[in-house]
């Protein structure tokens, strides 16, 4: 018998585990794992589903397993169908199998149950130990299933026939996370011993398949309504994983699903390549206050210890998590800026940017594109933090306070809470002391942000004035809501004046 010690390190990457509500949709590839959208709250439970690597050409796992150790949850769907003409769904992946004969008879199947490389590094051992048939699944010499499949009392110690029924039960009863099990036909199925084969023939999902599911261009056939179900999926951020089409039609799905929501930011990419000169365009046929944009990308130094060339959107989401889970920021605290968005991991980006660049990138005047880069003294820095919102409309004075993303995260705070609140107090008493209650609940949060400098001030209504008889009858309940959101400074225009040397100065204009 031998004997394996399996040892784990958690020494590289920690053992973080994400306690906050602030979830990132990220569709994508993996090399194995189920398609069902699936919450991860850590690293480790990723790979342990996902595996510890990504596939080729993909940066999905890069994106995901970064933000898990950077403390956010991540909502992650990996792509293996796409729909079909037939209205039948095709599969993208192959499944890895191994088929044990007897002579020419293919007497028992293992197959990988999600399909991927990843099975390609899966073999079976299934051994009698004295008494016992033991089957294990293993990841090279890793064990990471084993299963009792049948004790063999002395009796039956030299019983062919009898042991081969046992063992054919106990297969049928296998409920394994990694192969399913396969006995063509029981009669021809006899004992045998397997002494860590491999499974072969796994597949990933090609790059350019996942990237036209991700870039359907009909929103309504697509995989992103799912999530617009706002009790289904809790979702803050919307992001594409690394994938990226040239038609922009990812972005508009992304932003589509935000706008469906209405209670998150989806933050779309651009390709490598474009040139930094027009860049500020590139989103220009899409204006929403649900979406912001950064750019360029940029060379990072990874937790995982890896060295890639990432998206921006995840520069910046990564540098959001570390604001709010590690320096405890609220989320309405803009992360642009030297003081919440100093970049020590970007080791590099696309192209610099100076101050000509910056000015027509983040101009009032037009729909804002929010720079990853350098500073004298500062290192690489996020610096905007504008949506696309890009409307120019003369007969307003001024632009809407939505232009700048820290002015959507807070409203969208609220509009969370508003909702939750209501779930919980649907089907109570439509009266005074429901009305009540829910100001109740909403007060500390609004209080907070008041206080955490989110909001100025806040007003709460709901009484007689806003339910009325007739919403009673209705089964209905009004309420408003008024906020006056704090903006943040984007310009300082400051008088700086010589005077004299007999001039001098009071306190009070010191002051």
């Amino acid at each position: 018998m031998s004997i394996v010690v399996n040892e784990t390190d958690n020494t590289l990457y920690g053992t973080r585990v994400a306690d906050t509500d602030n979830i990132v949709f990220v569709p994508g590839s993996a090399i194995t794992g189920t398609s069902e959208p699936t919450l991860y709250t850590s690293y480790s439970d990723f790979v342990s589903n996902h595996g510890d690597h990504g596939t080729e050409g993909s940066l999905t796992w890069d994106y995901v397993a970064n933000i898990l150790l950077a403390g956010f949850p991540v909502l992650f769907k990996r792509i293996t169908h796409k729909a079909s003409v037939s209205g039948e769904d095709e599969e993208l992946v192959k499944h890895a199998k191994l088929d044990i004969k007897d002579g020419s008879n293919t007497i028992l199947t293992f197959t990988e149950t999600f399909g991927g490389s990843y099975g390609n590094s899966l073999n079976i051992e299934m051994k009698r130990e004295y008494e016992t048939i033991y089957l294990r699944v293993k990841k090279d010499l890793k064990i990471i299933e084993t299963f009792k499949i049948a004790s063999i009392p002395d009796e039956i110690a030299e019983d062919t026939e009898a042991i081969r029924k046992l063992v054919i039960k106990g297969l049928n009863e296998v409920e394994s996370n990694r192969v399913t099990i396969t006995i063509p036909e029981e009669s021809k199925y006899k004992f045998t011993e397997i002494n860590g084969e491999y499974l072969t023939g796994g597949e990933d999902a090609s790059e350019e398949e996942v990237l036209k599911v991700l870039a359907e261009d009909n929103y309504n056939s697509s995989i992103y309504t799912e999530f617009e179900d706002l009790y289904l999926y809790n979702i803050k951020f919307v992001t594409s994983g690394g994938y990226i089409d040239t038609n922009l039609v990812i972005a508009k799905n992304l932003v589509k699903l935000a706008e469906a929501r209405k209670d998150c930011v989806a933050f779309p990419d651009m390709p490598m390549g474009i040139e930094k000169g027009i860049a500020n365009t590139y989103f220009n046929t899409i204006n929403t206050s649900y979406g912001a944009a950064f750019a360029p990308w940029s060379y990072t130094e990874l937790s995982t210890k890896t060295k890639k060339w990432m998206p921006p959107s995840f520069v910046f989401i990564v540098r959001l998590a570390k604001s709010i889970v590690d320096n405890n920021n609220p989320i309405w605290y803009p992360v642009a800026g030297v003081k919440r968005a100093s970049l020590s991991s970007v080791l590099n980006t696309e192209y610099n940017i100076g101050s000509s660049m910056l000015e027509d990138w983040t101009s009032g005047n037009t729909q804002a594109l929010n720079p990853i880069m350098k500073l004298r003294s500062y290192g690489y820095v996020i610096y905007g933090q504008r949506t696309l919102y890009a409307s120019d409309d003369s007969n307003y004075p001024s632009p809407s306070a939505f232009r700048q993303l820290g002015v959507r995260l807070t409203v969208n705070e609220i509009k969370r809470a508003i909702f939750d609140i209501a779930i919980g107090l649907k089907f109570e008493k439509n009266d005074l002391y429901t009305w009540n209650e829910f100001k109740t609940l909403l007060n500390p949060l609004l209080t907070s942000m008041k206080a955490d400098r989110g909001i100025s001030d806040y007003k709460i209504l709901m009484n007689k004035e806003t339910t009325t008889a007739e919403d009673i009858q209705e089964f209905r309940i009004r309420g408003k809501v008024l906020v006056s959101v704090l903006n943040s400074v984007e310009d300082f225009v400051i008088d700086f004046v010589l005077e004299p040397q007999s001039v001098t100065f009071s306190e009070d204009e010191q002051a």
